[in-house]
């Protein structure tokens, strides 16, 4: 099996020496040319990137094993002799070459392109090119090594897509507040002048006014208090998050209705960041429980143990698919990703349309 080995070897050898003419590469030394290239051919061989090597005609005659399961070829003979530009998915690149353009008007050491899998499916790559050239300076063939970046884009593109949504949100949130500015504290405050005014020009026929203004500015406190506690709970900064939580299940929850099951457990009071975020992810879930679910049962667990903050809340309503709601982008769901991917967590959605929903999350707390 290891004679086998050798004779593929140099074989493989031979093949690359031969097409890209020995005599061109070390004039005068082609006898020797096997042994020169050895060292050469088992770090090509053996580096993690995918390495391919084309003629003067851009045919490909060597990659390495790398850059077959890249391109998830069974064998490298299945490559051999083929155009390398056939790997790209720019019409634009007919031959490395065209690549090597590519990347110096880019003026950067590689530049990402779009190339086929032997499946016909397109993936993303980061490719830097050099040429190969015999010892007085011509150039003889082209090599390119590739780095599958797939992974890498695929994560550009979810946090460009949570970015956007984000964005969307704080939007949404300033329209929100700004609304709520508008159309009650902002009214509240003028009925208060009016009155005042009223006192202000005839204090005896209209000293009931004044009481009236003082009852108005009492209401556009209370407002106020309902706008920044919808922004940052004061209960939350001055009790913690238990308390809160118990109180937005009484005056949320419980009022319409729906049976509610509370087991909260800390050893210690959370972190400022992450009992506001759990709070925000709480408060969305309990949201989308009162709008969407019709559920009559809840249950929330909230537990601390071995630094692991595990959240656990299950409903018995109406339940969706978690396919559909995934494809239209649920954007309370997206907020929740977000969030427990802000802090490592993680977060698991069960549900079906009838069959209720539970969501559970685990966030490590240091």
């Amino acid at each position: 099996m290891e004679k086998k080995e050798k004779d593929n070897r140099a074989r493989r050898i031979r093949n690359i020496t031969n097409n890209l003419d020995a005599e061109e590469l070390i004039p005068g030394h082609k006898d020797n040319i096997e042994e020169q290239l050895s060292i050469v051919f088992d770090a090509l061989e053996s580096t993690i990137n995918g390495v391919v090597i084309a003629g003067m005609e851009g045919l490909i005659v060597y990659v390495n094993p790398a850059f077959v399961r890249m391109f998830e070829y069974g064998y490298r003979q299945e490559l051999l002799n083929k155009s390398a530009s056939d790997l790209f998915a720019d019409g634009k690149v007919k031959s490395l070459r065209d690549v090597e353009k590519i990347i110096d008007t880019a003026e950067g050491e590689s530049e990402e392109f779009l190339v086929h899998r032997k499946d016909g499916s397109t993936f993303h790559v980061e490719v830097s090119t050099s040429a190969v050239r015999n010892t007085d300076g011509k150039t003889v063939g082209m090599m390119a090594s590739f780095v599958d970046i797939s992974v890498r884009k695929s994560a550009e593109m979810e946090n460009k897509r949570l970015s956007s949504q984000i964005f969307k949100s704080q939007e949404i949130e300033r329209e929100r507040v700004a609304r709520d500015l508008h159309d009650s504290i902002a009214q509240t405050i003028y009925a208060a002048k009016i009155n005042f005014i009223a006192f202000q020009k005839d204090p005896v026929k209209y000293r009931d006014r004044f009481e009236v203004g003082i009852d108005f500015l009492d209401k556009v406190s209370h407002e106020l208090r309902e706008v920044c506690d919808d922004l940052y709970p004061s209960l939350l900064k001055d009790h913690g998050l238990e308390s809160t939580i118990r109180w937005y299940v009484k005056n949320y929850l419980q009022v319409s209705a729906t049976d509610v099951s509370l087991s909260i457990d800390f050893k210690s009071r959370l972190s400022r960041d992450l009992e506001v975020n759990l709070y925000r992810i709480i408060r969305e879930i309990f949201s989308n429980i009162i709008k969407h679910a019709g559920a009559r049962k809840v249950e929330l667990s909230l537990i601390e143990a071995d630094s692991v903050v595990r959240l656990r809340i299950s409903d018995d309503g109406a339940g969706f698919s978690i396919q559909d709601v995934g494809r239209r982008g649920g954007f309370g769901l997206s907020n929740i990703r977000q969030r427990v991917r802000d802090f490592d967590g993680r977060l698991e959605i069960e549900s079906s349309p009838g069959k209720g929903t539970t969501i559970s999350i685990e966030i490590g707390v240091q």
